[in-house]
């Protein structure tokens, strides 16, 4: 039987985390389990590491639930009301693409350095995922060259760059301007596994018309679709009263 009602409360609870991605990931699954939820790590054919049910399940059934109150979201309310002054500095400072990613990597960076952070163990995991899969900024012009004339990836190339160096410059000015929230400003390098995890690993829902990213403990490890309806067997993502629901697209065994 799939559990229903889940929460990851105990994620939060975790102490600091092995150093490999195996490990790590261990920690995540012992959590779930002690919320009941029946999942076992997969290793995708194109790299990476996923969570999948180990039970079968039914069309509809709920595979996990996450209340937004343990994500890290992109909206300025869903923050601690004493992080509220500070969101909405960066909502205002995001531009040019950024209105969404510069928020949530501000609250990211604001759990990464505080003491006790409550999303520690979860936050590594991430970090040692996207530092694992390693990342194009860093390519020559000869790597990008290879790509061939017709290739996006030039393009998609700088536009990732100058956002890295535009996120280095704007929360190297709101550290300065709220201290007591941000103890010091990200590297450069910080800020790229910052910026990767908003890009990759974030899901985009919506809510009365209002669109926001949201970070979600586990539920980036799962194969998801936005939709309702699909035919490959990916769990389908809703957005449920006040919770992150993944829901199972068909009858799974």
């Amino acid at each position: 039987t799939t559990p229903s009602s889940h929460s990851v409360s105990q994620l939060e609870a975790m102490a600091a985390p092995a150093a490999s991605t195996e490990e790590l990931a261990a920690d995540v699954l012992a959590a779930l389990g002690g919320e009941g939820v029946a999942v076992r790590s997969v290793r995708p054919a194109g790299g990476g590491l996923g969570l999948a049910s180990s039970e079968g399940c039914k069309t509809g059934d709920e595979l996990l639930r996450v209340p937004l109150r343990q994500c890290l979201t992109s909206r300025v309310r869903d923050a601690p009301k004493k992080l509220q002054p500070l969101m909405e500095a960066a909502q205002k400072a995001g531009k040019d693409g950024l209105q969404a990613a510069l928020p949530l990597c501000v609250r990211i960076w604001h759990e990464h350095l505080a003491p006790p952070a409550a999303h520690a163990a979860w936050l590594q995991l991430l970090r040692a995922q996207v530092s694992a899969e390693g990342t194009a900024l860093h390519w020559d012009d000869e790597t990008v060259a290879r790509c061939g004339a017709l290739s996006s990836v030039p393009h998609l190339l700088q536009v990732a760059r100058a956002h890295v160096a535009k996120l280095v410059e704007l929360m190297g000015t709101l550290a300065s301007q709220f201290p007591d929230k941000l103890r010091s400003a990200p590297s450069k390098e910080e800020v790229e596994w910052l910026y990767r995890i908003c890009s990759s690993r974030t899901l985009t829902l919506q809510r009365d018309g209002e669109s926001f990213q949201v970070l979600a403990p586990a539920v980036d490890l799962v194969r998801h679709s936005f939709l309702e309806q699909r035919a490959d067997q990916l769990a389908s993502l809703v957005l449920e009263d006040d919770d992150v629901v993944l829901r199972a697209p068909e009858d799974l065994s």
